[in-house]
């Protein structure tokens, strides 16, 4: 376990009294901006235990703790590195607390280092989380050579695993509202396709998407929202060895089989798997979300500002479109496109292959592979399936900020979809 550099408590004993005004909470946005400037603050005290005072009637509290949890320090191996301890009246307690925790857990994973953020102790993080509350129920699942996570995972030395985790806070409902499934790719070389040694000095952060999941579990363990939700973890490591992948190899999946054809589009497989996992839990989500930090071309075309999202339908975009307004972690909707499913389907040995060369659009290609997958796991009667493509908000420096519209640091993560995620699963609460 790593260690935490955000404690939040009740007790306000040898406290610096920090006091947050009125008008720092006039609206979401104003809040998450102040959130960030008091907890950057809070971390370049001497004294790094802060009680915050809020106005009475304060509102916008979980926006206010999601900036703080951007702001403050998320991780530090230097032997002088203090947590800071922020105290807060009952009142706020759970609110704070949960927001300000997960996004700050969901940083801290991103900037750790491959050598501790492997896939066990990945696996661990959850099991501490799923453990400490009754609504939680974990299961890693057995891997074979016959799934994507291990033929990964088989090229390194860190054991892969394929976990899922199923929050149950309605219990009069067996139905899953919303169905995650998060890539966990602890370091990605990019495997027999190597990335060029400009690139793969972030690829550590490649597993972004299953750090916002561990942050989201952080939540949930606090918050608890009237809603079920089913999370998919596949952690892998993409190295280079004898025992790598190569582009060539046929898998099967399911019904079918897929030919890799780049061991560097690495990120939707292990997606593939996190959904075949999730779906023998029985019963098809109501709402299925692939999270991943799948390709760079989405920022070439959007900047760090958007995430890129890859709808079935209207519908499911409208709702991720109000998450995304509500949140302050903007998306660009886009469909689905035909031309993409010939395209994937182009292989003259298999079913499908995981990437192609010939019409470029990688994200979307990678969209419409996964919701092929979805169809193979769950029947083509899937609906409401939306892939989230969140590079270049996942692995912070290079234009990407944080909601005060400070640029973040190379080696710094902003935790951005996080809140999201949060924004969506609490449309579906009951």
């Amino acid at each position: 376990m790593l260690n935490n550099m955000l404690n939040v408590t009740t007790d306000n004993k040898k406290s610096i009294t920090q006091n947050i005004p009125q008008r720092s909470l006039l609206s979401a946005e104003t809040a998450r901006a102040s959130g960030v400037t008091a907890g950057q603050k809070a971390s370049r005290r001497d004294r790094k235990k802060v009680a915050l005072t809020f106005p009475a009637d304060a509102k916008h509290m979980h926006e206010f703790a999601i900036g703080f949890g951007q702001g403050v320090c998320a991780f530090s191996m230097k032997k002088n590195a203090e947590p800071v301890t922020v105290a807060v009246v009952k009142k706020h307690y759970d609110v704070f607390a949960a927001a300000a925790l997960g996004i700050v857990k969901a940083r801290q994973l991103v900037m750790a280092p491959a050598n501790l953020a492997t896939p066990i102790r990945l696996r661990d993080e959850i099991e501490h989380l799923a453990n400490g509350a009754s609504e939680f129920k974990s299961r890693v699942h057995k891997l074979t050579d016959e799934n994507f996570t291990f033929t990964i995972g088989r090229s390194s030395e860190n054991t892969p695993k394929l976990m899922t985790v199923v929050y149950r806070g309605n219990p009069d409902s067996d139905k899953v509202d919303v169905g995650l499934a998060l890539k966990g790719c602890t370091f990605d070389s990019g495997g027999i396709n190597m990335k060029p040694s400009a690139s793969v000095g972030k690829m550590k952060k490649d597993m972004g998407a299953s750090a916002v999941g561990i942050g989201l579990l952080q939540w949930l363990q606090i918050a608890k929202p009237k809603v079920n939700v089913l999370l998919g973890f596949s952690f892998a490591e993409n190295a280079v060895s004898s025992t790598a992948m190569r582009t060539g190899d046929i898998y099967p999946f399911k019904d079918a089989s897929v030919e890799i054809t780049n061991t560097d589009a690495e990120g939707r497989l292990l997606l593939a798997d996190a959904m075949l996992a999730m779906s023998k839990h029985g019963g098809t989500p109501k709402n299925l979300i692939a999270v991943g930090t799948l390709t760079a071309l989405g920022k070439s075309a959007f900047g760090a500002r958007y995430i890129p999202s890859w709808k079935q339908d209207a519908q499911v975009d409208c709702a991720m479109e109000k998450a995304g307004r509500d949140s302050g972690d903007a998306i660009w909707s886009m469909p689905l496109h035909d031309g993409f499913y010939e395209a994937i389907k182009s292989s003259r040995v298999a079913d499908y292959v995981n990437s192609t060369s010939g019409c470029g659009a990688a994200s979307g290609v990678a969209a419409v592979f996964l919701h092929e997958m979805a169809k193979q796991c769950y029947g083509e009667d899937v609906q409401n399936f939306t892939m989230l493509d969140i590079s270049s908000s996942a692995m912070g420096g290079d234009g990407v900020r944080n909601y005060a519209g400070d640029a973040v640091h190379p080696q710094d993560a902003s935790g951005k979809s996080l809140n999201l995620l949060i924004h969506r699963i609490l449309q579906e609460a009951k």
